[in-house]
């Protein structure tokens, strides 16, 4: 183990979760949702996790690179949490 380190992009979280809120917000004042209900909402939420994906692996290369890291190890957590 060369160096480990938690990156968490909370700011950028932060503003996902806050377009889930406003559409959750809209879908309480109607009683059917049509096709496209809230696209828009829905697609930057979409955006920001593609842009938290794409700065996540950057900083981990940078991060790897500057400590001399031959090989970067993830942890598979899925099913950690149910």
């Amino acid at each position: 183990v060369v160096a480990r380190r938690f990156f968490h992009p909370a700011a950028d979280i932060d503003r996902r979760n806050k377009r889930g809120l406003l559409i959750r917000r809209k879908a309480r004042k109607t009683a059917k949702l049509s096709k496209g209900f809230c696209a828009g909402l829905h697609r930057k939420a979409r955006h920001i996790n593609e842009q938290i994906a794409q700065l996540t692996s950057k900083h981990l290369v940078q991060y790897a690179l500057a400590h001399g890291a031959d090989v970067i190890v993830l942890e598979n957590l899925k099913g950690w949490r149910t």
